[in-house]
């Protein structure tokens, strides 16, 4: 399958210091339909929302329990009909993950992140990186070993108990899953989220980076023994580096986006880039995420959305850029920046 969503009104162009962007091929009209993106294929919803957020729709019940819960796999439901397409997604070896997931986790609590008293935390670098992930999976085959071979020793458990000892981040884990589970399902869609550009250093901290390796070896001793061809460091790598600047934040659709309960990547809606004036409008409904014309395009014009969600409305340039680096790194330069900008310098220089 491409790589790239497919349309008559625009295509995907490399732009100038921003990667890769959507450009209008022709006149758009207001309120045209441009996209919809219908499936989530790495997604986590925190551990402290599951019992009012539906695991398969994320519909968020307003704080209150959705009535129908799987106590098993830990994950609560709107409707049977949820419930249902929820189980057949994730198939038989899924659910059983699913399972030792949740008992795994059980009573267990999410480790404090980490803020430096001063100072900010330097990224690991792309060599940090790579050899914790060497490190990992030179554990991660001795656990492989041990989970499938026929007689299994005193080693083998002692291996087993090491890797579970340790902080459990039940966020990590169920990210990690889902992504293996997607990738079980379709090798051609996830050849897509790979197509996504990768953010090189996607660990804020080296904290983080230890949290996603040692979260990725205590899943290795709790999925099935089908699922370990998919359970790989390259998938979690993979994952960790498209997350970082690919994703939709997943809140409730009710309130104006108050409550934030998770996140996910849709491949196809993110090639969009930012901008503080964003002439593409963007909604959650239900697993999918709808994009339209929220004012008339010119041919030529590139297509973006808001990665602020609606407060860049009421936000300065100042405070605009500074969440923009803080959270997808980079120093927005659009036209609303620009002549914001301007507009101060002037002020200030009388």
């Amino acid at each position: 399958m491409s790589s790239f969503p497919q349309s008559y009104l625009f295509s995907i162009h490399d732009i100038p210091d921003a990667g890769r962007g959507v450009v209008a091929i022709e006149h758009i009209s207001t309120r045209t339909h441009l996209l919809t993106a219908a499936e989530p294929y790495v997604n986590v919803i925190l551990h402290e929302y599951q019992r009012e957020v539906c695991a398969y729709c994320f519909a968020y019940n307003a704080g209150r329990n959705h009535p129908i819960r799987n106590n098993e796999i830990g994950s609560s439901f709107c409707s049977d009909k949820c419930r249902a397409k929820f189980l057949e997604l994730v198939e038989d070896d899924g659910i059983e993950a699913l399972k030792a997931l949740h008992a795994f986790t059980k009573g267990k609590p999410e480790p404090t992140a980490e803020t430096p008293d001063q100072g900010e935390v330097t990224p690991p670098t792309e060599e940090d990186i790579s050899a914790a992930w060497d490190v990992a999976e030179h554990t991660a085959t001795s656990i492989r070993a041990a989970r499938t071979g026929s007689m299994r020793s005193k080693a083998d458990s002692k291996l087993l108990r090491a890797a579970q000892s340790g902080p459990v981040s039940k966020s990590v884990l169920s990210l990690l899953l889902s992504g293996i589970l997607y990738r079980r399902l379709s090798a051609s869609r996830w050849s897509y989220f790979e197509s996504l550009v990768p953010d090189p250093r996607p660990y804020k901290s080296s904290a983080q980076l230890e949290t996603h390796v040692r979260s990725y070896l205590q899943l290795l001793t709790l999925v099935s023994t089908s699922l370990l061809p998919m359970a790989t460091t390259e998938i979690c790598m993979t994952m960790a580096s498209r997350d970082s600047w690919n994703s939709f934040g997943i809140r409730s659709t009710e309130d104006g986006g108050d409550e934030f309960f998770g996140w996910g990547v849709w491949p196809g809606a993110s090639f969009w880039n930012h901008s503080c004036d964003p002439n593409i409008g963007k909604e959650r409904v239900g697993r999918a995420w709808k994009f339209w014309a929220a004012k008339e395009i010119m041919e030529g014009d590139e297509l973006c959305i808001s990665y602020l969600g609606g407060e860049e409305k009421e936000l300065s340039v100042e405070e605009r850029r500074r969440r923009l680096r803080a959270t997808w790194g980079f120093e927005c330069r659009c036209r609303k920046c620009y002549v914001e900008e301007r507009a101060t310098n002037i002020a200030s220089n009388g």
